[in-house]
């Protein structure tokens, strides 16, 4: 019997056209983008050609786009470094819907381990997210809110820009999983009320590991909040921050400064290279 396989909101096959587009890429050469000479050059192009496309989708700043493995990353990155940010400042309380990917569940989870409030808002029977209810969860030391904009079990559209007025008029960080809607609904972040937004690529047939997330200017690739995984490298994957939300140690792991170089960018606070 043939199988159909039907979940592309999971995975989705892999366009021929991109599949094409990937091999042109991987024939141009080697180089890393950040280096000087004529083969980094070459590749920094075609990264910020890739860039200038998506944002042009997007309808933002080529600037305010920072890839990443994927939307878990994106989420962690976002959630866990707004939410630690934001703490500093006294904003200690999250708010999430508890139907959300566990991708921002997980975050949650951790940062509740570590001293954060966090509060978790139920739909109703369709999964639907009331603004009202959002509004009502709030309070004084709120900092940040994460929403999906379209839910990966029952596909429920949430009220995106109504939930995000609310938040804007109260000085609360939107943060918004946008991984199901990306090519399902209109997505134009000039007029969507979110910060912080991302999506991953295998929902809409490009190549797995791979997402673009978007940040407002003056917030994208802070150290303590974001951090784009390094590709190329023969080598195994490097410690990216914020860690995993189920990381044994995240307390454990800081910047080491200076130029990102061939070695780890993070190191553990005991000194070496592993945890």
């Amino acid at each position: 019997m043939k199988g159909i396989y039907l979940d592309h909101a999971a995975s989705a096959p892999l366009l021929p056209e991109v599949a094409e587009a990937m091999l042109d890429a991987m024939r141009a050469g080697t180089g890393n983008p950040s280096s000087l000479h004529a083969f980094g050059r070459a590749a920094r192009a075609r990264l910020t050609d890739a860039r200038d496309r998506i944002a042009a989708k997007l309808n933002c700043k080529p600037s305010e786009i920072v890839f990443t493995s994927g939307g878990t990353e994106s989420d962690n990155a976002a959630v866990i470094g707004a939410a630690r940010a934001l703490g500093r400042r006294g904003k200690t309380h999250v708010v999430v819907s508890a139907i959300e990917h566990h991708a921002v569940l997980h975050a949650a989870d951790a940062l509740e381990r570590e001293g954060f409030a966090v509060t978790r808002v139920m739909p109703d029977s369709t999964g639907y997210i009331d603004p009202a209810a959002v509004e009502e969860a709030l309070r004084p030391e709120t900092g940040l809110a994460s929403i999906m904009w379209a839910n990966n079990e029952v596909g429920t559209i949430q009220p995106i820009h109504r939930i995000g007025e609310r938040l804007r008029a109260r000085g609360i960080v939107f943060h918004v999983d946008a991984v199901q809607a990306l090519g399902a609904v209109p997505i134009d972040l000039k007029e969507t009320p979110a910060p912080s937004s991302a999506s991953r690529r295998t929902s809409w047939a490009a190549p797995r590991e791979s997402a673009p997330s978007t940040s407002p200017p003056g917030r994208r690739s802070s150290r303590s909040s974001t951090a784009v995984r390094r590709s190329g490298s023969a080598g195994p994957a490097r410690r990216t921050w914020p860690p995993p939300a189920d990381s044994r140690s995240p307390s454990r792991w800081r910047w080491k400064g200076g130029r990102r170089r061939s070695g780890a960018s993070w190191r553990c606070g005991t000194g070496s290279r592993r945890c």
